[in-house]
């Protein structure tokens, strides 16, 4: 459980950085953190817990945004799933694949984003190729950084008893 605790208050963390680097640096060039500790949840979270915090900080941000409710909700539990079923296909413990992972989610996430927001508004634009591009490009350089660093975070608070699971078979006593 602490694991999932230290996770989730990563999660409110990156909102409050989010939010308070969006004044300060132009659209396009700020991290989008919040993707970043999403995909350490499909990596390091698994299960139904993950998914929850993953919908609960989609649903923060949506209150914070303003945006549709459920609309960064929906798209932060579709990055989860992908990074489940990218962390079972692919090596995602080197950097490079995990940078391009987060790079492809960042765009996924930009185009979806805009295409949710067309559904229910007029006049929304889609984004520029280059905004979507430089986007990726930071998300993707941050996240061998940031995802280590909560892989980290989370060994440390595994309770050794759940980590060191004995698997020899029983001895017969005769």
């Amino acid at each position: 459980m602490k694991p999932a605790i230290a996770l989730a208050l990563a999660g409110i963390t990156a909102l409050i950085l989010r939010g308070a680097l969006a004044g300060a640096i132009p659209q396009g060039f700020h991290p989008d953190l919040v993707l970043v500790v999403v995909v350490a949840l499909g990596l390091l979270q698994p299960g139904a817990t993950g998914l929850l915090i993953a919908a609960g900080l989609g649903c923060m941000a949506d209150v914070l945004t303003g945006a549709l409710l459920g609309q960064h909700a929906l798209l932060f539990v579709v990055a989860f799933a992908i990074t489940r079923l990218a962390g079972a296909q692919l090596d995602l413990r080197r950097a490079a694949p995990t940078a391009f992972l987060v790079a492809a989610l960042s765009v996924a996430y930009g185009l979806g984003s805009v295409a949710l927001s067309r559904l229910f508004a007029d006049g929304v634009a889609w984004p520029a190729a280059g905004r979507l591009a430089s986007q990726a490009a930071i998300d993707g350089l941050l996240a061998p950084l940031v995802l280590p660093f909560l892989s980290r975070v989370v060994q440390a608070l595994t309770d050794d008893d759940r980590r060191a699971v004995p698997l020899a078979p029983r001895r017969r006593e005769a």
